[in-house]
């Protein structure tokens, strides 16, 4: 079975080295971001760039037209950032990740939630 997985926030601190490690193990990567604080440091034949905020992406749609086999959700609002900019903390940490879940779960595609401090403000 082919090894399909999508990784959020794959070009942060630590979303870029989950993808790094899969690359290595041979596994095709879908990852997602919006480069507001991350950089592109894993570009080759193995990861298809979808550049866009978790807030707005239309989670259904990746699912059905890339269609990966599991997810490794590392995307989150930077962690200090949570009294400056509430809303955006919570449309980011909440409401993205429940978006995400929900239709993870739809597809039965398991997830791998990766947490930092980020996540506590």
């Amino acid at each position: 079975m082919n090894k399909k997985i999508l990784v959020t926030g794959a070009a942060g601190l630590i979303g870029s080295q989950v993808v790094r490690e899969l690359i290595s193990r041979k596994y095709e990567v879908i990852a997602v971001d919006n480069f507001s604080y991350g950089h592109n440091e894993n570009d080759n034949s193995f990861v298809t760039w979808v550049i866009e905020d978790i807030i707005q992406l239309n989670f259904e749609n990746i699912f059905n037209e890339l269609k990966p086999t599991g997810v490794i959700h590392c995307a989150a609002h930077p962690g200090g950032r949570s009294l400056k900019e509430p809303v955006l903390d919570v449309e980011v940490n909440i409401l993205a990740s429940i978006k995400l879940f929900y239709q993870a779960a739809i597809a039965k595609i398991p997830v791998v939630y990766l947490s930092s401090s980020a996540v506590y403000g």
